[in-house]
């Protein structure tokens, strides 16, 4: 994952002034360019969160009338699910901001549209949704157990890095029961607070947020096209309480939190009375140590936290903006100015060029 930060004024010098954007797309060692097939529009999809990110795609004027057969054979052979993509975008350089499985091709023939070929891909986690399994963790630690899980998609060739937290100790056997690899991690992830996202041909299972210093900063009126934020005190509560059962002391375990690490100065309980009464107790079976507990509490608390800020964005193309990181706002308004944590990030290019569309959150102001 990328750690470091950028200026607009320097990439607008990388990108000599943002002019001549440009995309590629790479299949099997060759690309879409290099048979100057015709590339219609483009959405790339990356998410901070536990959901897949992805990306569509479409070709048209791709198709020979007078053989009834596309253009290339590069469209049939290449476009198809199970194959392996690649996208770089920018501008005359260019960086790859999407690496990940072609899931889905749609080929349309329409007398009026005429002939499209559209291809749905999803990252490394798309491959982990099929499939169930059914694993015994026995005495190894959780660590290991995740690392193990997610080196299985090296090999082909979906990832090539894996960067895992180390992992609370669970104090128990974990077992995949009869779920997928993405609902196994996805439900671990949870239980522990962490973040469990893909990043180009990378995954981060890890504590939430880790990186502070903001990867950019946008100005109003000067490098940002739009920007909405939205404060919500909707779902905002105090404290969570988790409580379990250890069933060899025959007694209640019992966990909580109430404390998140702000993104700003102050979070719902600090400037709202009625936030400070509310408070949500979950039972849950699986929890066998207090720790353990904590941590499932602290999760819920900071998944309800981070419904308090929220908001939109949209600048021009820049392919380092990347969800996971945060970014920096100013000459908006003293109420509005400050560092927001990006969840998704949307590169687009289609017949306007290309721009990035990004989403913020936050559980302080």
């Amino acid at each position: 994952m990328d750690k470091g930060s950028y200026t607009y004024d320097d990439l607008k010098k990388k990108y000599k002034n943002f002019t001549a954007p440009d995309c590629v797309i790479k299949i099997g060692g060759s690309s879409h360019k290099d048979k100057k097939l015709k590339l219609s529009k483009i959405e790339v999809n990356l998410t901070a969160g536990l959901e897949a990110g992805g990306c569509t795609f479409e070709f048209i004027d791709c198709y020979d009338l007078k053989n009834g057969a596309y253009k290339d054979k590069w469209m049939s052979t290449m476009l198809v699910p199970g194959k392996v993509v690649e996208v770089e975008m920018g501008y005359i350089k260019k960086k790859k901001v999407f690496h990940g499985l072609i899931v889905s091709v749609m080929n349309q023939f329409d007398h009026i549209y005429g002939e499209v070929i559209i291809v749905n891909c999803m990252d490394a986690k798309g491959a982990m949704m099929a499939g169930k399994a059914r694993t015994y963790g026995g005495e190894k630690k959780l660590t290991d157990i995740v690392k193990a899980t997610l080196n299985k998609y090296k090999a082909n060739k979906l990832l090539k890095t894996v960067t895992v937290d180390k992992l609370l100790d669970l104090k128990r056997t974990v077992i995949q029961n009869d779920e997928t690899d993405y609902d196994f991690l996805t439900s671990i992830a949870r239980r522990v607070n962490y973040e469990f996202f893909v990043i180009q041909d990378e995954v981060l299972f890890c504590k939430p947020r880790k990186i502070k210093k903001p990867i950019i900063s946008f100005t109003w009126r000067k490098n940002i096209i739009a920007f909405s934020r939205e404060v919500d005190l909707t779902n905002q509560i105090k404290e969570v309480k988790v409580i379990g059962n250890d069933e060899l002391e025959k007694k209640e375990i019992v966990g909580k939190a109430n404390k998140i690490v702000k993104t700003s100065k102050k979070g719902a309980a600090d400037s709202y009375p009625l936030v400070k009464k509310r408070t949500e107790v979950v039972y849950d079976s699986a929890v066998r140590t207090v720790e353990e507990a904590n941590a499932l509490a602290k999760s819920i608390l900071e998944e309800y936290a981070f419904q308090y800020v929220s908001g939109y964005g949209e600048c021009v193309g820049i392919p380092e903006l990347i969800p996971g990181r945060f970014i920096k706002v100013d000459r908006f308004d003293k109420s509005v100015n400050g560092n927001y944590y990006v969840k998704k990030v949307r590169h687009i290019f289609d017949e306007n060029g290309y721009y990035t569309q990004f989403e913020v959150g936050g559980n302080a102001i």
